[in-house]
């Protein structure tokens, strides 16, 4: 078993932290750990760009361009200020070459789906189907005991199922299956019933104008509960 004060095993689930915040937004108890990982870890969200932060070292040292003095005299007659003193040649620190090298990367994997996010003042909005919207759905026949929250996003790769699920028994494995508005089943994905809540996010490669049901069945295949999906926007 994995000593949990270890290190090793703080930078790892700094790691998993960031992996997962990359995905939903981080809940108020898992963005405090990151916050003290990243604090007894510092560095950690750089691990996995040492190639590049070596490249990048690579550049050497970055000069500001200086005007000239006679340029400089030039701006200082036509406008009456003088211009100010020269700046001192910056070198690139570590902080900057990661920084760098977590932008481009960003850029690279992400491209438009990154700079639309920036540029996105507020989430996406409109009726069921419309891309990017958090649809909320209501799930039926859960077992006694058992809190679930739901929600589907529709993408132009698929239908995501978020799913936020305690009380469900523990170690028992579970199915995520999405079904067409045909009958046709898709898989979503699995995960294990565990003693504190479960939290993932899922892919079926069903267009959300397709789907019609979300069903969570237990590892007999026999439906532990379920829901039916407004129709979507066309």
């Amino acid at each position: 078993m994995p000593d949990e004060q270890s290190p090793s095993h703080g930078r790892e689930r700094a790691r998993e932290l960031l992996e997962l915040g990359a995905h939903r937004e981080l809940d108020d108890a898992e963005q405090d750990e990151l916050i003290r990982l990243l604090h007894d870890h510092p560095g950690v969200e750089y691990d996995d760009f040492t190639a590049e932060l070596g490249s990048l070292s690579s550049l050497g040292r970055l000069d500001d361009a200086l005007p000239s003095p006679a340029l400089r005299e030039r701006i200082t007659t036509a406008t009456g200020f003088d211009t100010a003193p020269p700046m001192q040649p910056r070198r690139w620190s570590r902080p900057l070459l990661a920084a760098a090298a977590v932008a481009l990367i960003a850029l690279g994997a992400a491209g438009n789906a990154v700079v639309g996010t920036l540029l996105e003042d507020e989430p996406p909005s409109g009726p069921p189907g419309t891309l990017g919207v958090v649809e909320a759905i209501d799930f039926t026949g859960e077992p006694s005991g058992v809190e679930v929250d739901a929600s589907v996003v529709a993408h132009t790769w698929g239908t995501e199922t978020r799913i936020d699920v305690d009380g469900l028994p523990e170690g028992e494995t579970f199915t995520v299956v999405v079904l067409g508005s045909d009958g046709a089943e898709f898989a979503s994905g699995t995960f294990i019933g565990s003693a504190v809540p479960v939290r993932c996010a899922m892919n079926a490669a069903v267009l959300r104008t397709d789907v019609a049901t979300v069903e969570i069945r237990d590892a007999a295949g026999h439906i532990v509960m379920s829901s039916d999906l407004s129709p979507a926007a066309a």
